[in-house]
Parts: structure tokens; C-alpha cells; sequence
């Protein structure tokens, strides 16, 4: 998946997520570095990007809505995750003000919409835990969680069945750390190992982003990229002179 629309390419996806991972890294640390809070806010973020591509797979939008929309995903995933203390004004804040409150609500009821308000679905992470806990490997949690977390940066990995892409994440894990487990092979389907070897890819591959830098999830990144300077082509700006801010309309959508 090469882009999204004329104007949202797959690089353009990326520096957003970065952004909403950022944004969970900030909620973690008002949660605190305990594990219920990295838990929860790795949770949080891949059930908001998991949204968000859902979104823009059912809604034509452009470069300049991209990051309201992925500032609601991150909204409506902090409620279903009861992350305390995050409402509107919050991602107003986290967006630098482009957006006001009355755009962010308005979207967030045209995000819903769009996803006929089916929200509360496992990630791979909630059927990871699960498998996990079968394999009496519970150990490996976090490391699983890692590269699902990284798996993100890959829009076409975002949107693959859930189960699969816990599976595939396991087994790499599993060979990773030369553990004797093995995922049953009733589990595993050819469409599973194409996924395996995606996600090899990702482990040998050296990230110029904050997933690169760290593989211990939203808990231990620092020296993240410049996301002022990443952000600032996607405030509104006004194309008919003036460069004032614009607000976005959802009405043709």
C-alpha cells in the first residue's frame, strides 16, 4: 500500500503515527512508568492507529485533515481504554491548537460514522496476551508487544486480521529468543508466514524513527524525531493567500 489518496503516501501515514506515538508516549508518563501504564497506553495505540487506517480506508480525506483524524482515533481509543484526564481540549493541546474543540467533537462523530461505531475490538495484542498465557510464555510479553507496536510503521500489517498478526509476532519472537515453544501449527496459515517474514524484515531493519532507537515499546524511547518541524506542513494553511488558518469542513465527506 503505497498511498492512501493523491496526497497521503505511506511516509506521510508514517510521520502521523509517529506523532500519535508520541502523544501516548506523553499519556504514559502522566500515568506513570509502572507496567499497568505501558500496558495500557501501548493498548491505546494501536487500537488508534488500527482506527485510523480503518478510517481512511472507508473516507477520502487529504494531507491537512490527516492529523485531525488521528487525533480523535487517539481521543475515542483513550475512552475505551479509560486513560483518565483526556478529553478535547487535550488533543486541541496535542495538536497545537490547528484544530478547535468544535472540529475535533465534529469529527469525532464523523469517525464513528464511518466506522458504524464498531469500536470495541481485540488488538493483537489483547489475542497475543491471550495465546501467550496458553504457551505458558508470558515472559515474552513485552517483546511481543515491541514489534507489534513497530509493526504499525507498515499500513498494509495495520489492517491484516488481528489474530494473525499476534501470531506471526509470537513466532518471531519464539525463534528470536531460541525458545523451545513453538506456536501449534493449527494456527498457522500461509497468509501467517508471509507476515513472519514482514515482520523479520522489521527487526533487521534500521528505523530513522523512534521505533528504530528503542524496541522496549512506549516506556523507554527518548531522542524521538523533531515532530515541531515534522508537523508543520500539516497545520491549515489557507491556499488563497494570507496563509491564514483554516477550519476543516467535514460536510463533503
Amino acid at each position: 500500500m503505497e498511498s492512501f489518496s493523491e496526497t497521503i503516501t505511506k511516509t506521510t501515514r508514517r510521520i502521523v503515527i509517529d506523532w500519535m506515538h508520541e502523544v501516548c508516549e506523553e499519556l504514559c508518563s502522566a500515568l506513570g512508568r509502572g507496567s499497568v501504564g505501558i500496558n495500557t497506553c501501548n493498548q491505546m495505540y494501536v487500537h488508534a492507529v488500527h482506527n485510523l487506517d480503518r478510517f481512511m480506508s472507508r473516507c477520502h480525506i487529504v494531507k491537512s485533515q490527516l492529523q485531525l483524524a488521528a487525533a480523535v482515533c487517539l481521543l475515542i481509543s483513550a475512552k475505551i481504554y479509560a486513560i483518565p484526564g483526556v478529553n478535547v481540549l487535550d488533543m486541541c493541546e496535542f495538536t497545537d491548537y490547528c484544530f478547535s474543540p468544535e472540529e475535533v467533537m465534529a469529527w469525532e462523530l464523523l469517525v464513528l460514522t464511518k466506522l458504524d461505531w464498531s469500536l470495541r475490538i481485540d488488538t493483537p495484542i489483547d489475542y497475543a496476551t491471550r495465546l501467550l498465557a496458553t504457551l505458558n510464555c508470558p515472559d515474552l510479553k513485552p517483546k511481543v508487544v515491541d514489534l507489534i507496536v513497530m509493526s504499525t510503521a507498515e499500513p498494509d500489517l495495520s489492517l491484516i486480521p488481528v489474530d494473525r498478526l499476534a501470531v506471526a509476532a509470537i513466532d518471531v519472537i519464539l525463534a528470536e529468543t531460541k525458545s523451545p515453544v513453538r506456536v501449534p501449527i493449527e494456527l498457522k496459515h500461509m497468509e501467517t508466514m508471509k507476515v513472519v517474514q514482514r515482520l523479520r524484515g522489521l527487526l533487521e531493519d534500521d528505523f530513522d524513527s523512534d521505533y528504530g532507537s528503542c524496541i522496549s515499546g512506549l516506556s523507554g524511547c527518548s531522542n524521538g524525531p523533531d515532530f515541531d518541524n515534522y508537523y508543520k506542513d500539516f497545520k491549515i494553511r489557507s491556499a488563497i493567500g494570507g496563509g491564514d488558518d483554516l477550519s476543516v469542513r467535514v460536510s463533503h465527506l
